[in-house]
């Protein structure tokens, strides 16, 4: 597990350096890995894919990320809670980026 941690900091690295499909190809890969290792629910697992929700709404694709996101709230709430400190940060995240989704016609 630990280093799949050091390969989602890294990515996230990459994704501040700019090299956005490279950082997205390790998320997946790693994600892949987590969820063999730890399962879907595991909250690094989680963590995971909310980082790469980031990662797909940073290259624009903001359909993908808002959805991945959503399902990642959910899975955390169910598994840790409300109010555990991952929900709120991905809810700050959304709440920045609402202005990204479909809106009711």
């Amino acid at each position: 597990p630990f280093t799949l941690s050091c390969a989602v900091n890294t990515a996230n690295c990459l994704l501040d350096d700019g090299q956005l499909s490279t950082a997205e190809g390790l998320l997946r890969e790693t994600l892949a890995r987590l969820k063999k290792t730890l399962r879907d629910q595991h909250p690094e697992t989680l963590i995971c894919e909310g980082n790469l929700a980031v990662a797909l709404h940073t290259q624009g694709r903001a359909d993908d990320a808002v959805l991945l996101q959503r399902q990642v709230i959910a899975a955390m709430e169910r598994g840790l809670g409300e109010e555990h400190p991952s929900i709120g940060a991905l809810r700050v995240w959304r709440l920045h980026n609402r202005d990204l989704e479909v809106q009711p016609t």
